[in-house]
């Protein structure tokens, strides 16, 4: 399965812990030391490959779920389908809502009571992701 991807999939590796940290996949041993020297070893409880495509994400060689089971299981029922891969192409998420534009980056803040509290801007080659409600926490540079 993960031999050959088409370019409309995304891999990338995630350490785990309450929150995800994840960068673009790498087999190459000297920049996984340098993404896990980056995190705090107390903080990684796990690390799995995911694998993103137009209609589900895989985590691991076993495991594929559709992109709603995913966030249902591993982030919030809250979110819709697409934000997944919208974080990880840099998109904006929610259709866009209270999007903030400045020169090429964004911002977006969007809030559901008791359901999402949520902080996401895509700034040079670095994207966060942070829900307060939810305790996600994607970081991503690439």
């Amino acid at each position: 399965m993960f031999k050959s991807m088409p370019t409309d999939e995304i891999s990338v590796i995630a350490f785990a812990h309450s929150s995800f940290i994840l960068a673009p996949f790498s087999s190459d041993k000297d920049t996984l030391s340098q993404i896990v020297s980056g995190v705090n070893d107390k903080y990684i409880s796990a690390v799995m490959r995911l694998v993103i495509d137009t209609k589900r994400v895989c985590m691991g060689q076993f495991q594929c779920l559709s992109k709603r089971e995913f966030n249902k299981t591993q982030l919030s029922l809250y979110y819709p389908d697409d934000l997944i891969e919208n974080i990880f192409r840099g998109k904006p998420i929610f259709n866009g809502k209270n999007l903030e534009r400045v020169e090429g980056e964004f911002r977006q803040s969007i809030y559901l009571d008791n359901g999402y509290n949520i902080e996401y801007s895509v700034v040079g080659n670095r994207t966060i992701f942070r829900d307060r409600i939810g305790g996600v926490l994607i970081k991503i540079k690439m």
